[in-house]
């Protein structure tokens, strides 16, 4: 599902790969700015889940960072989040996923 919310801007399904340390993942969004004008501002909200070997997700997580701004009209940059939580939040055995994006204004 793509995420819309800023102009003519959307954000792709977030692919998750694991991260270089314990308890991170690598996070990456596609940006598509369908919009007339360049993107000045803005944030993306990254939900995550620690998931189980059983693929059962628990203990939903929210990141923020902001956007890779300026996002010139037409443009569609990929940009990969490197998010972690305390180790003792991902337990062995257990990863990372992220689970959804929005874009905040």
């Amino acid at each position: 599902m793509r995420q819309s919310g800023l102009g003519g801007l959307t954000a792709g399904i977030p692919r998750t790969t694991p991260g270089s340390r314990p308890g991170c993942a690598d996070v990456t969004v596609a940006y598509d700015n369908e919009g007339r004008t360049p993107i000045r501002s803005g944030r993306i909200v990254i939900t995550m889940d620690v998931v189980d070997p059983l693929g059962i997700a628990w203990a939903p997580y929210r990141a923020s960072a902001p956007l890779p701004v300026p996002i010139a009209a037409g443009a569609r940059p990929a940009v990969t989040y490197d998010l972690c939580l305390a180790a003792w939040r991902v337990t062995p055995g257990t990863h990372l996923e992220a689970a959804g994006v929005a874009l905040q204004g």
